[in-house]
């Protein structure tokens, strides 16, 4: 039997709920280097704008970054980017259906692929 690819569709939120926060503190100084480090696009300059958010910090996998830990961090002249764990994160779940779950089954409807990054999308069961 043929798999059949799932139709990947935009999402219906406007912004995506992310294990991670990342935020600029007052010592960022907007020099880009962050923009150009990041390989998952967390952080974007628009275009003719000398100004860097972090827009998508849903993108964010913290210290599961493929080049290295926390690795626009590490890259930072300034050292002006803070990552945390966002607290709509620590608010979501309980012991039986963990944050990690409730995402990453949202993302896969959505999506039909396994997410990205150290997000737990499997349930092992345990026998007695």
């Amino acid at each position: 039997m043929k798999a059949i690819k799932p139709f990947p569709c935009d999402t219906r939120y406007r912004s995506e709920i992310g294990k991670y926060q990342v935020s600029l503190t007052a010592d960022c100084f907007h020099c880009g280097v962050c923009v150009e480090a990041c390989p998952s696009g967390v952080l974007e300059r628009k275009e003719g704008f000398n100004h860097v958010a972090a827009l998508h910090s849903d993108r964010c996998q913290g210290p599961h970054c493929p080049p290295g830990p926390f690795f626009c961090t590490t890259r930072c002249p300034a050292e002006a980017i803070k990552i945390d764990l966002a607290p709509q994160w620590k608010a979501l779940g309980d012991f039986r259906w963990t944050p990690d779950l409730i995402i990453t089954t949202w993302q896969q409807a959505e999506t039909g692929e396994i997410p990205l990054g150290n997000l737990e999308y499997r349930v092992l069961r345990v026998c007695p």
